[in-house]
C-alpha cells in the first residue's frame, strides 16, 4: 500500500516536468519569432537610416559566403542566441527556434533583384606577390582613377539632388587613390600635429629659394614640432601626383577639427602667412586655403556659415559670368574648347545670356568677390549653379585633380559641400 502511495506524486513531478519542458520549448519558439522579426526591422532600419541597401545586402553576402560558418558550442550559448550577427548556435528543429532568419529572406527584402549568389572576398597576396604584379595592377588602378573622376562629376547634380551614396566604383577608386599615397602621408594625416605639417607642407613653394622664406616665416609663427615636421615631410609631399593632392587635403581636414580654437587661428594665420609670401597666389593655394579654412570655419564659428538664401541666379548674373569664366579657364586648354565649356555651363543655368569674361576679368580675386554674393542665393539655384560649374569642368571629358580641388572650394564657400570624391 504504501509502495502505491508514491505513484501519484511520480505522476505529477513527471507531469510538471513535461509542463516545464513544454513551456520552454514554447517560450523559445516565441523569444525566437520575435528575434526574427526585430531582426527583419533592424535590417529595414539599417537601409533606411543609411540609404545603401547595397552596403546591408553586400555586409550579409559576405556572411552567407563563408561557408563554414562560427557556431558557439558552450551549453549555454542558446541563451544570448538572439544578439548573434547570424545564428551561432545549431538546432534540429528545422527554423522554429532560429533566432535568425534566413539570410537569403533577408537579402531578397533588402535586393529584390539579388541573383542568390554570395559574395566571395577574394584571398590576400603575400607581398611578393603584389610586387610581381604591380606594373599591371597600377595600370588597372590609373584607368579606373580617371574614369571613376569623370563619372563622379558627371553624376554630381544627382548626388546632389538625392544625397546618393558613392557608386561602387567611386568607392573602388577611392580605394585605390588611398592605397597609393606613401605610408608617412597616411600616417601623419590622422592627428593634428601631422596634419599641419602636410598642408603647411603642401603650400611650400617648388623654387627653394622661396621655400627657404617660407620656413624661415614659419619658424617664427609656428611650433618648432610642427615646423620640424614639415622640413621632414617636403621631399615625400612634392613627389606626390596632382591626384593625390586633394585626397590627402580631405584626409587631413578630420584631424585637423580637433584642434581648439586658438590653434584654429594659428592654423589659419600660417596658412595666409604662407600663401601671401609667394607673390602670385597659384589655384592650388587658393583652393587649398578655401578648403581647410571653410572646412573648419563652422566648427569654430557660432552657428556656423550664414546666408540668407533670398537672391535668386538671375539677380547674379555678372557674379556667376565671373565663377564660370575662371572655371572654365582652369579647366581648358585653348580659347576654343573654353568658350565651348563655358557656353555649355551657361546652358544648364537656364538664366539668359551671358559671356565669358577675358583672363583679366576673371581673376581668383574676382571669383572670392562673387562667391561671396552667390552664397546668398537659394539653396536649389547653388545646385544648379554647381551643376553648371561640374558641365564646364568636365566639357572635354577628362577631369584633372585641379579641377576637382578647384569644385570643392567653390562648393564650400556656397555652403553646399560636394560629395566626397575620393
Amino acid at each position: 500500500a504504501k509502495q502505491g502511495d508514491g505513484l501519484p506524486w511520480i505522476a505529477l513531478g513527471a507531469g510538471l516536468f513535461i509542463l516545464g519542458y513544454v513551456g520552454t520549448f514554447i517560450g523559445n519558439l516565441i523569444k525566437a519569432s520575435v528575434s526574427r522579426q526585430r531582426e527583419y526591422l533592424a535590417d529595414a532600419s539599417a537601409v533606411q537610416f543609411t540609404r545603401d541597401p547595397d552596403g546591408i545586402g553586400g555586409a550579409l553576402k559576405k556572411i552567407g559566403a563563408i561557408q563554414r560558418g562560427s557556431l558557439l558550442r558552450n551549453p549555454d550559448a542558446a541563451e544570448f542566441s538572439h544578439t548573434f550577427f547570424s545564428e551561432g548556435v545549431h538546432n534540429s528543429y528545422l527554423s522554429l527556434l532560429a533566432t535568425h532568419p534566413p539570410l537569403k529572406d533577408r537579402i531578397l527584402r533588402i535586393l529584390p533583384h539579388w541573383d542568390g549568389k554570395f559574395t566571395v572576398d577574394e584571398m590576400t597576396l603575400p607581398k611578393h606577390s603584389q610586387q610581381s604584379h604591380r606594373p599591371v595592377a597600377e595600370s588597372e588602378k590609373a584607368g579606373r582613377r580617371m574614369a571613376a573622376a569623370t563619372t563622379v562629376l558627371l553624376e554630381l547634380f544627382q548626388q546632389l539632388e538625392q544625397n546618393a551614396r558613392p557608386d561602387a566604383e567611386s568607392i573602388a577608386y577611392a580605394a585605390d587613390l588611398v592605397e597609393s599615397i606613401p605610408q608617412a602621408i597616411l600616417r601623419h594625416s590622422r592627428d593634428p600635429y601631422g596634419a599641419r605639417a602636410i598642408v603647411f607642407a603642401l603650400l611650400v613653394d617648388a623654387d627653394d629659394g622661396k621655400a627657404a622664406q617660407q620656413i624661415t616665416a614659419l619658424k617664427r609663427e609656428a611650433e618648432d614640432d610642427v615646423v620640424l615636421l614639415v622640413q621632414q615631410l617636403l621631399p615625400v609631399v612634392r613627389q606626390l601626383p596632382p591626384q593625390q593632392r586633394l585626397a590627402v587635403i580631405e584626409m587631413a581636414v578630420p584631424a585637423l577639427r580637433e584642434l581648439s580654437a586658438r590653434h584654429f587661428q594659428l592654423l589659419k594665420g600660417n596658412i595666409n602667412l604662407l600663401v601671401q609670401l609667394d607673390a602670385d597666389i597659384t589655384l592650388f593655394e587658393w583652393t587649398l586655403q578655401k578648403i581647410v579654412v571653410s572646412s573648419l570655419s563652422a566648427d569654430h564659428t557660432r552657428g556656423g556659415l550664414q546666408s540668407d538664401k533670398s537672391r535668386s541666379i538671375g539677380q547674379l548674373l555678372p557674379e556667376c559670368a565671373i565663377l564660370l569664366s575662371v572655371t572654365a579657364r582652369a579647366a581648358q586648354q585653348g580659347e576654343v574648347e573654353t568658350g565651348k565649356a563655358f557656353q555649355a555651363a551657361a546652358n544648364e543655368l537656364e538664366t539668359g545670356d551671358i559671356r565669358l569674361l577675358a583672363s583679366h576679368e576673371a581673376t581668383i580675386e574676382a571669383m572670392e568677390i562673387a562667391l561671396g554674393k552667390l552664397v546668398q542665393i537659394r539653396s536649389l539655384h547653388k545646385q544648379k549653379l554647381l551643376r553648371a560649374c561640374a558641365v564646364c569642368v568636365s566639357a572635354d571629358g577628362r577631369v584633372a585633380a585641379a579641377e576637382l580641388e578647384l569644385l570643392r572650394a567653390i562648393s564650400l564657400l556656397l555652403n553646399c559641400p560636394m560629395p566626397p570624391t575620393g
